[in-house]
């Protein structure tokens, strides 16, 4: 069957197992009334909830699993297909995930057909929590960004790995074994603390096909621009040139009552601008060995691998 949308936002499942996700400093609690789904979501983003101590979500979502007897299509992306239904109802990919949310108080309910938390297309349900980010983000009142991007580090300096789909950022990561890989996918990267110049680099919970990730954070110290060449070699990168790749990569910031809309690329240029404006630029070209990190670590004052 198809989920229809809520038109108003739930107020939660009183009691129902909740499974606590931690974006940045954002917490976002998943509600899970149905048997086994907090436990699966604990399994796949393998980590436990976060504990109730470290404070209150931002974000509060009742997660509905919903039976179907059709075959959906599945989306590259879910805001392309997303409809406002009014009064913070949508519909996603024509029922796939249907729900509502109240951005005053930050909760809502999500109903997802039971096809996309099978396997590897839970990957596409993520999209749901980057809406759920980018909310969270609204409500705290402090920028962050969602980047595509692999991301690791060393020597407590973080060094985001960025370009389009087959450059290499999953290649990166595979070959970073022994160093402190945040991830093959998805980086948060922030305004360093304190008001200070600069950004922090921050791993997400969100899976790539590295599953060795580890949680951490690092000040930003280069973004890396991948391409693929006969040999290891470091290049200045324009400031133009980054913000292209850059503005590519970073996830709409388009909450989960929101499409959209005009002024959504916009934002996310500024966003790389701004990113950009603030750290080392460089373009990393690589042959698929880990002989580049002798590069960066050259190019930086990095330590060497233990």
């Amino acid at each position: 069957m198809t989920a229809s949308a809520s038109t108003s936002a739930s107020s939660g499942a009183p009691g129902a197992p909740e499974y606590r996700l931690e974006i940045g400093d954002a917490i976002v609690a998943l509600q899970c009334p149905q048997p086994g789904l907090a436990e699966g979501l604990a399994v796949w983003f393998d980590r436990a909830s976060v504990p109730v101590e470290a404070g209150a979500p931002v974000i509060t979502l009742e997660v509905t699993v919903v039976a179907h007897d059709d075959q959906p299509s599945f989306p590259r992306s879910l805001l392309t297909t997303k409809r406002l239904l009014g009064d913070g109802a949508f519909d996603i990919a024509d029922g796939l995930v249907t729900g509502s949310f109240d951005a005053a108080t930050g909760r809502g309910q999500v109903r997802v057909k039971a096809a996309l938390l099978t396997g590897r297309l839970t990957r596409i349900f993520e999209q749901v929590l980057y809406q759920a980010h980018a909310s969270a983000r609204a409500r705290l009142g402090r920028p962050a960004w969602l980047v595509h991007s692999s991301s690791v580090i060393v020597g407590g300096q973080g060094f985001l790995f960025v370009g389009p789909s087959g450059s290499g950022k999953s290649t990166v990561a595979g070959l970073s074994a022994g160093r402190h890989v945040l991830g093959d996918e998805m980086s948060l990267v922030r305004p360093a603390a304190g008001g200070a110049a600069g950004w922090e680099l921050v791993g997400t919970p969100f899976n790539g096909t590295f599953r060795t990730k580890r949680p951490g954070s690092a000040p930003l110290r280069a973004v890396l621009l991948l391409e693929h060449g006969p040999a290891h070699e470091l290049v200045d990168a324009t400031a133009s040139a980054a913000v292209a790749v850059l503005a590519g990569e970073i996830v709409p910031p388009v909450g989960l009552d929101e499409a959209p809309g005009p002024d959504t690329l916009p934002r996310m240029v500024d966003a790389a601008g701004a990113i950009a404006a603030n750290t080392t630029l460089k373009v990393m070209r690589f042959t698929p060995d880990p002989g580049f990190w002798k590069t960066l670590e050259a190019a930086f004052g990095l330590p060497p691998l233990a």
